[in-house]
């Protein structure tokens, strides 16, 4: 089975027509992020399960919090868990590809990995440095680690879950550290991806995200968990 899990803060406007098609591939769960705007409420009339935080934790938290629900769902050592953002930045068509190289290549996580072409030349360095950073501390290369778009097995994500602190959006790099550590394997899968003005990680969240990254690996280095 696939449970894809579906982080969201404020997206009332674009939720339905993300979580419509998301849920044409495997059983969607959307985590309301402290939502203002009535997200929650959109996705509840749709019939689709929602974990509801009563307070603005932040993406790392929210994604967490998902996953922590799927204990309720009795998932089993096979089944895949994908993730991706609620802003429409993702196109869901892609979820059969990404399951199917995580399968096929006997992988733990696939990543989606972005064609950035549209994305503004900031914004490409930013991802270009967060990524190499992540990279040579999960020693593993990998061109884009700040994706949201991921699909990996359950029984890895039971591995990597106790270990996962950030609150923010550095549990994209989280990941990919951690799962070094573990001597995970990990592949990418390319995707056409949107860009979307004013969202995401800015500069100053991407600097918290490099120092993260770093200390994460220390934490790990040390046997701190």
């Amino acid at each position: 089975m696939i449970f894809i899990i579906i982080p969201a803060y404020n997206e009332k406007n674009k939720i339905k027509d993300v979580v419509n098609d998301a849920k044409k591939y495997g059983k969607v769960i959307v985590v309301d992020d402290g939502s203002t705007d009535g997200t929650a409420n959109v996705v509840e009339k749709m019939g689709v399960d929602v974990v509801k935080l009563q307070i603005n934790c932040g993406k790392g938290f929210a994604l967490r919090m998902g996953y922590s629900a799927l204990m309720s769902y009795n998932p089993q050592p096979e089944d895949i868990i994908v993730t991706m953002d609620a802003d429409g930045q993702h196109d869901a068509k892609y979820i059969p590809d990404i399951v199917k190289k995580l399968r096929n290549e006997g992988l733990d996580m696939v990543i989606g990995a972005r064609d950035k072409s549209n994305y503004p030349l900031f914004k490409r360095f930013g991802n270009w440095g967060l990524s190499k950073i992540t990279s040579i501390l999960s020693g593993m290369k990998i061109s884009d680690t700040e994706t949201g778009y991921r699909a990996i097995k359950w029984e890895s994500l039971k591995k990597i879950m106790p270990l996962l602190k950030s609150k923010s959006y550095s549990i994209e790099a989280e990941h990919i550290i951690i799962a070094g550590k573990l001597k995970l394997k990990i592949g990418e899968y390319k995707i056409k991806s949107r860009y979307i003005k004013n969202k995401g990680v800015g500069v100053v969240d991407g600097i918290k995200n490099g120092i993260f990254a770093i200390r994460t690996w220390i934490r790990l280095k040390r046997g701190v968990l």
